[in-house]
């Protein structure tokens, strides 16, 4: 594979630095070249790094990716600093900027899909789901479809040695989501309120509704529709009368009302980081109501204030073609020791992935999307221009 190619790869890594440039303020190219030689001349550590200056023009080169080339680990160490370091300095919310620990986790990623490139960028979630279903057993690498009849088959985990992650201060072993760490979730579960609503649960989506409340960082690319935890009532009843047509009216009422009690833990002290792109289609399908659509981005508007919530609007020009169907959605779990997991929704079924391979695959495709859509200041005037 030619060098170029395989730094195509590290465009997830550089799409994490390009956000953490945003929360930072937007520095310009020549503000980071001269605080990063301000820090080298100095000797300055910032988290622990010595940085070295970061030029000019390897600023621009990286950000454009006007080189397709692999970028070298060090560079990009010294920038994460130096945007950490103005951020500081301009009395911005370094919170929300992605840790040194997840430049490195993407970076390693990156370097090991450019060894071995995983051939279905361009797949759909629904042709990804026909392949793992057609695979043999002994090929699904623990990536197992639910059947409405049988969600535990999600946890027929395979055996294999669990893999492990650098840390800053050395090797550590990581954990799968497993059947007994499912079990773990079912016990902590057990007086939840939404168990009162498992008779509008399907059985492919008892999982993801366990999982959510556990979740440290929830990140959601929604070509269709706005994602349920952002959904007001009226904009709920909507879309799920359009998608089940033939329920009862009981029933659509409890799973609008089970839609709106999963958005309690956005209120909780310790509510989950959401980092939400919404494709601009989504947003212009009123459902024939318009003000019901108005109300819900009044609702979206007041949502991006959130420091725990970034929203990016992904415009119709730009979205990937080959990514049209239900929302992905990347969950991370608070251990840091936990991998994370991968989840695909479609209509009637799911889909929750959760080996290396797939994990780098829409790892680095959502961040792909990252990278191409609206800032979150562009995307706030999109949505205040719909109204």
């Amino acid at each position: 594979m030619a060098h170029e190619d395989r730094g195509r790869h590290f465009d997830g890594v550089i799409a994490l630095l390009a956000q953490n440039r945003r929360i930072a303020g937007t520095p310009p190219y020549q503000a980071i070249d001269d605080l990063s030689t301000e820090l080298e001349n100095a000797e300055s550590m910032v988290c622990g790094i010595r940085v070295a200056r970061v030029p000019r023009s390897t600023v621009h080169d990286l950000f454009t990716r006007s080189c397709r080339r692999i970028p070298r680990w060090a560079p990009m160490e010294s920038l994460w600093a130096t945007l950490y370091r103005y951020a500081e300095i301009k009395d911005r919310d370094t919170d929300r900027m992605f840790s040194l620990l997840d430049l490195k986790k993407c970076y390693r990623d990156a370097e090991a899909a450019s060894i071995e490139v995983p051939q279905r960028m361009e797949q759909s979630a629904a042709q990804v789901i026909a392949a793992v279903s057609a695979a043999p057993d002994d090929q699904r690498g623990g990536d197992v479809p639910m059947s409405p009849l049988d969600w535990e088959t999600c946890l027929n985990f395979p055996a294999a040695a669990h893999g492990s992650a650098d840390t800053v201060s050395g090797r550590r072993h990581m954990r799968e989501v497993d059947g007994q760490f499912i079990t773990e979730l079912q016990a902590r579960s057990r007086h939840a309120a939404w168990r009162a609503y498992t008779d509008v649960i399907p059985a492919w989506f008892e999982l993801y509704v366990m999982s959510e409340p556990e979740l440290a960082e929830i990140r959601t690319y929604a070509p269709l529709r706005i994602p349920s935890l952002l959904q007001i009532g009226e904009y709920a009843r909507r879309t799920i009368a359009a998608d089940l047509p033939d329920i009862t009216e009981q029933e659509l009422r409890r799973r609008v009302e089970l839609r709106l009690l999963r958005q309690s833990i956005l209120d909780r002290p310790d509510a989950p980081t959401l980092w939400i792109i919404i494709h601009e289609r989504a947003l212009r399908a009123d459902g024939g109501s318009p003000l019901i659509l108005q109300a819900q981005i009044r609702h979206l508007i007041g949502l991006a204030s959130r420091p725990n919530i970034t929203l990016q609007i992904m415009p119709a020009d730009r979205a990937n073609a080959a990514f049209t169907d239900g929302p992905l959605t990347v969950m991370r779990y608070p251990e840091s020791q936990i991998n994370d997991m991968i989840y695909l929704e479609q209509r009637e079924h799911a889909l929750y992935l959760n080996s290396k391979r797939d994990l780098n695959h829409y790892s680095m495709l959502f961040s792909s999307f990252l990278i191409t859509a609206l800032s979150t200041d562009e995307s706030t005037r999109l949505l205040h221009n719909l109204l």
